[in-house]
């Protein structure tokens, strides 16, 4: 997460023990009690096993945290990594949104019955201020030269392609600028080798169908899953809060 992060411009995060601690409640929650819910979310049950708070504020506060929290849950086959999981938050097109955020502290809960259930809790300490990206400054994910990005789309709830079966597109392309500036896209094209162009979805401000992407970002998935170990390069043109700019870059998929 810092890899990437401290790699593309988004500022680095602190790994908190108190985060650790709230992560690791609710990923134990949603194990113990998957298979009476169905389902995985951000709020907990008063009276079922493992109950430690009803929403993240309620958790991370009982764990000693004071200040604003945002929270990132996943589960998968019991035999992926934290890294596995981490990196598929990352790079999503809502759950990103958190994960490449201003806030300054991070924790991380994984537990294992059945299936994996990992938490991942961000976290603004109450004295202090959340880190910015510079005005001037077009944070891209994946950046220019990275390797190892995912070929498609972890499932995530809500669907950013509604319609479409989960796991049938490529993992997206980030863009964000500076919170409350203005990001706006008047061309994101992705090619593969030999220039062929790859078919994409743009998602952003005002034409999302999900209204999960803020002002001061955007999201590009890719229609389908993009192929293993192979390079893509990408042009961006836009406007941060109307100055014109223009980005070229190119980055690696790995073999998952």
């Amino acid at each position: 997460l810092n890899g990437i992060r401290g790699r593309c411009g988004f500022g680095l995060l602190k790994q908190d023990t108190r985060l650790d601690q709230a992560a690791d409640d609710h990923s134990n929650y949603l194990a113990v009690n998957f298979a009476q819910l169905g389902a995985i979310g951000h709020t907990q049950v008063p009276g079922l096993p493992g109950f430690t708070g009803v929403t993240v504020i309620d958790r991370t506060t009982a764990r000693g945290y004071q200040g604003p929290t945002s929270e990132g849950v996943i589960f998968g086959a019991p035999t992926l990594s934290l890294q596995h999981f981490v990196a598929a938050l990352l790079q999503s097109a809502y759950h990103s949104s958190a994960a490449l955020g201003g806030l300054l502290d991070v924790g991380f809960g994984q537990r294992t019955i059945g299936a994996s259930f990992v938490a991942v809790v961000y976290g603004q300490p109450q004295s202090g201020s959340s880190q910015q990206i510079a005005g001037d400054v077009i944070a891209l994910a994946p950046c220019d030269g990275e390797s190892n990005w995912l070929r498609v789309h972890a499932p995530e709830s809500p669907n950013p392609m509604p319609g479409v079966p989960l796991g049938s597109y490529g993992a997206p392309l980030i863009a964000q600028v500076r919170d409350g500036q203005l990001l706006a896209v008047d061309e994101w094209t992705l090619t593969g080798p030999g220039g062929v162009a790859v078919s994409t979805t743009l998602r952003r401000f005002g034409s999302d169908p999900n209204n999960g992407v803020g002002i001061s970002r955007a999201v590009l998935i890719p229609n389908t899953v993009l192929a293993a170990n192979t390079t893509y390069n990408v042009v961006l043109r836009g406007k941060n809060s109307g100055i014109p700019f223009e980005r070229r870059y190119s980055f690696t998929t790995g073999a998952n």
